[in-house]
């Protein structure tokens, strides 16, 4: 919930205290629904009618609840457009939190088996961040177009789903055996990366080709006066002349007919050729095309905070994991050669990780010229972008906590440690939210 109130008011602590008084009634149904689905896991209540009732309600108890939440915040901050900020927030939260479940359910006992090589979880991987690239994509468009509510808050929005989207993949890159599989997957997830993060503006480029080729393909062009004149011409000409057999009629109007087929495909080219292009020539860059849209100095702001933030989640995702594992590693009894060569080999991803963020800055500042408009040195907007972003990883931390020890246990056991298997891995470990595993 204090994730919630810093994306909604800020960090401010009487904020804060004025918010849990007033929305607190709102996540109690999901907080309370989860707490007793808890307490009867850990005794044992585990009933077909809990799988295929009360978990559907418990998930869909927080959907709601983000939507009444919002709507609650929208209202008290005097927003105009009310609905359209409600379901654009709502949106990116909702997104974060399916991607949650689909995490979950991919780390689940039930799922583990089908990433046991480093094959395997690099596909797993690539399939995660295809499936939801432009899910994410289309979140980052809808926080960025968010025109009303607190502006240093609206960028925050993002900064759930970059974790839940970034963290899988470098989870699974973390339980690869083989350290040269795991520096090839590490530099490969970190070009998708790469790619995403320039795409971020440049779907203002394609939204803009896109249309321009819609008008051109709904325009319908009129034949020409030239070709009309051209054909009654020779239609004249083809009737004054007398005393002509018929075959010389028939010529007259096949070169009638070849002549207006030859006028039709010269049009039909030099409209293809014209849409081409125009297609094919630049909108002016991007600064031109946010020009051409009318953006406000707020829309180059949220573009800048959303880079700054995906770049720290990308970096504290590949540092968080790795660094997890090793620790995980040094406690099962691995030797200091290897904690030493996997220490060394996390700074060859951590330094190609930055290379990548630079290219990012320097493909939007000088390639493009884009004014990339910082709010942290703003009072306050540091520490709450720190703050809010601790919350995130907190929450995804021990929302997932079981599953972590489930990933931990199959990297340590592929590498240093003797297979440490469960007797039953579903029932000792809750399969669907927030619980430590029952002894």
């Amino acid at each position: 919930m204090f994730i919630y109130w810093c994306l909604s008011n800020g960090t401010g602590r009487r904020r804060m205290i004025v918010r849990l008084k007033k929305e607190w009634l709102v996540f109690f149904p999901a907080l309370a629904l989860g707490l007793l689905i808890s307490i009867g896991h850990g005794l044992h209540f585990d009933t077909q009618e809990r799988r295929n009732i009360i978990i559907p309600i418990y998930w869909s108890s927080y959907y709601a609840a983000f939507f009444v939440y919002f709507w609650r915040v929208a209202g008290s901050l005097s927003i105009r457009a009310r609905r359209e900020y409600v379901m654009k927030v709502t949106a990116a939260v909702t997104m974060a939190f399916t991607m949650s479940i689909i995490w979950i359910a991919a780390l689940s006992p039930r799922f583990a088996a089908a990433s046991s090589t480093d094959i395997d979880r690099l596909r797993m991987a690539v399939i995660y961040l295809a499936v939801f690239m432009p899910a994410i994509g289309l979140v980052n468009k809808l926080v960025r177009s968010l025109k009303e509510g607190v502006p240093t808050c609206n960028s925050l929005l993002i900064a759930l789903p970059a974790v839940v989207y970034v963290i899988f993949p470098r989870m699974l890159q973390a339980e690869a055996v083989n350290l040269r599989s795991k520096l090839f997957y590490s530099v490969l997830i970190s070009i998708v990366d790469l790619i995403m993060d320039i795409s971020h503006p440049y779907s203002i480029l394609l939204y803009l080709s896109a249309k321009k080729f819609v008008k051109a393909r709904c325009k319908r062009q009129a034949p020409t006066a030239y070709s009309l004149t051209d054909i009654a011409v020779t239609a004249t000409k083809a009737e004054a002349v007398s005393g002509s057999a018929m075959g010389k009629d028939n010529d007259a109007t096949e070169s009638q007919h070849s002549k207006r087929k030859n006028g039709h495909l010269l049009r039909r080219q030099s409209s293809i050729m014209t849409t081409a292009l125009s297609l094919a020539a630049p909108v002016g860059g991007l600064q031109s095309a946010l020009a051409s849209l009318e953006v406000s100095p707020r829309y180059l702001r949220a573009l800048s905070d959303q880079v700054n933030i995906w770049s720290s989640c990308e970096l504290v995702a590949l540092l968080f994991t790795n660094l997890t594992v090793l620790t995980a590693q040094a406690y099962a009894g691995a030797s200091w050669e290897q904690l030493v060569e996997e220490g060394m080999g996390l700074v060859l991803p951590v330094a190609i990780e930055q290379l990548f963020q630079l290219c990012v800055l320097c493909v939007l500042m000088r390639w493009n010229n884009l004014p990339m408009l910082s709010s942290r040195s703003e009072k306050g907007v540091l520490r709450r972008v720190v703050l809010t972003l601790f919350l995130v990883a907190g929450c995804c931390i021990s929302t997932w906590l079981p599953f972590f020890m489930m990933s931990l246990r199959r990297a340590v056991s592929g590498t240093v440690a003797q297979p440490l298997i469960l007797p039953e891995p579903e029932r000792r470990t809750c399969p669907y939210y927030y619980v430590v595993p029952v002894t």
